[in-house]
């Protein structure tokens, strides 16, 4: 919380990670809190919505690509972002053993369920505006797309640009 208010009373921007996109509204509070104290002289904070996003006209595919990024780090996430997910660490353990012990990537996917995946957005272009609508509702004006992206990486640019249009239209 301290390093969210410091970023909104002297950052020019930050990138925190949404791990869901929805603890965005955890992070804001903080971010108002510094802004409070922020000299008008240093202008506006640029506050990026950083997620991790995977899209492909394949929803299955799509949620395929983010499950094996969520069962190589999901182990070593925090508490805070376990709670979030309403997950416990103990869930992450059979995974961690499929794909450290075992290498066996097939087997962990088949393990993360749709709460795990919940820390990204996956599917297609309409369910990854459906998930962010929220938060550019309230506010988000800078979208921060990290990878996996998806299983064809240039479907999944082109597919972020139609979210980009949907939401530059809502604007």
């Amino acid at each position: 919380p301290k390093m969210l208010e410091l970023t909104g009373e002297i950052a020019d921007g930050a990138l925190p990670l949404l791990f869901p996109p929805e603890h965005y509204f955890g992070v804001l509070p903080h971010v108002e809190a510094g802004l409070a104290r922020r000299p008008a002289a240093l202008g506006p904070l640029d506050l990026a919505a950083c997620i991790w996003v995977s899209l492909s006209t394949d929803a299955g595919l799509a949620r395929r690509v983010l499950a094996e990024k969520v069962a190589y780090y999901g182990h070593a996430l925090s508490p805070l972002i376990l709670a979030r997910l309403g997950v416990e660490q103990a869930e992450f353990r059979p995974i961690e053993q499929a794909v450290m012990v075992e290498r066996d990537m097939a087997r962990a996917v088949s393990l993360v369920d749709d709460r795990m995946v919940r820390i990204g957005v996956v599917g297609t272009a309409g369910d990854v505006i459906e998930r962010l609508e929220p938060l550019v509702a309230a506010g988000v004006e800078h979208l921060s797309f990290g990878p996996p992206l998806g299983p064809d990486r240039l479907e999944a640019v082109q597919l972020l640009g139609e979210v980009l249009r949907h939401f530059r239209r809502s604007a």
